[in-house]
């Protein structure tokens, strides 16, 4: 497996990466260490705050991370990774900041199976083609490319056997107990913790590329926090934190999750829906409300298929709904 870690040369990221100590360093030492004017100085932190960097500012002490940040490191992640995972990998890297680490693997014709990480996605995308809040260093942010021959089954299907793998992985590693949400959020204490999106380039009925782009919250800004749609939490929003694996150690164990449950679909998928999923289901058995361009639709929520489908009983019987055109909102 190769491995590479490119850290960019832009002045934000040179910046955000000399504070990641967490220590206070002066407008002067910096400017000296950039080579540039401490005015310059203040306009790179107010951009780097503008990417969501939490950086604080006092009088006579000078800047910081909030935050200290354990910087990402491909040679790192891949010192922790299963040796069985690591051999069925081509390539994993890591980058400073790219638009969109699911739009790079897909736009690349490769058929290797690779994982990027970056610590800043500049245009990341969630399901429907929302905007995915990346900030700098705010959260884990990768994807993984994996190649079928013969897609057994849906995307929609593989999205829910990664999302309990997730799932079981963080709470494994002592992140407390991890719910999930039909059909691809990942829940802790009924807030937003991350999310997986899926997308496919190629014939599913012959060889065909999987892009599994995966969002996990490490520490969330808070003026981020007041911005978001729904409530959030990061991993790092619990007790005991020193105590918890570092970045680079819950980044392996990520891939080490993703890789397992490709290699293993769909022979695993059903003892995952009749098993797995119904222990972290938040939905199963509510009343929720599905929204849908034609309006919206109430009923008791009855588990999932084998195609990846949300299962709701109504008035009218027993209805079927698919990822990519619904919203959920608890209505209970």
């Amino acid at each position: 497996m190769q491995v590479s870690t490119r850290r960019a040369a832009g002045r934000e990221a040179r910046l955000f990466e000399l504070l990641a100590d967490g220590r206070f360093h002066s407008g002067e030492a910096i400017a000296r260490t950039l080579g540039v004017s401490r005015a310059a100085v203040w306009k790179n932190m107010q951009r780097l705050r503008a990417l969501g960097g939490a950086i604080d500012a006092v009088r006579g002490r000078g800047y910081r991370s909030r935050y200290p940040i354990e910087a990402l490191s491909a040679e790192s992640i891949a010192a922790h990774l299963d040796p069985l995972v690591q051999a069925r990998l081509d390539r994993l890297d890591v980058v400073t900041s790219i638009d969109s680490t699911n739009a790079a693997l897909l736009g690349e014709a490769l058929s290797d199976r690779r994982v990027l990480f970056a610590e800043h996605q500049r245009c990341g995308r969630g399901r429907r083609g929302r905007r995915w809040e990346s900030p700098w260093c705010g959260g884990l942010y990768l994807s993984l490319r994996w190649v079928y021959t013969d897609l057994p089954s849906g995307p929609g299907a593989l999205a829910l056997l990664v999302g309990v793998a997730l799932a079981d992985t963080l709470e494994a590693l002592g992140y407390g107990a991890i719910g999930v949400k039909w059909p691809n959020d990942l829940i802790r204490d009924g807030r937003k913790l991350g999310g997986v999106l899926i997308e496919l380039a190629g014939d599913p009925t012959g060889t065909c590329r999987l892009v599994i782009g995966v969002g996990i919250n490490w520490q969330l800004p808070p003026a981020l926090e007041a911005e978001l749609d729904q409530p959030a939490t990061g991993l790092m929003d619990t007790v005991h934190t020193a105590r918890l694996p570092g970045r680079n150690q819950v980044a392996a164990a990520l891939i080490d999750a993703l890789v397992r449950a490709c290699h293993a679909f769909p022979a695993d998928l059903d003892a995952a829906l009749a098993e797995r999923w119904p222990r972290r289901d938040v939905l199963y058995g509510r009343e929720i409300t599905i929204r849908q361009p034609s309006g919206f639709v109430t009923g008791r929520m009855a588990g999932i298929d084998r195609e990846g489908a949300l299962l709701l009983d109504t008035p009218v019987g027993q209805q079927r709904f698919y990822s990519g055109d619904i919203r959920v909102r608890l209505t209970e």
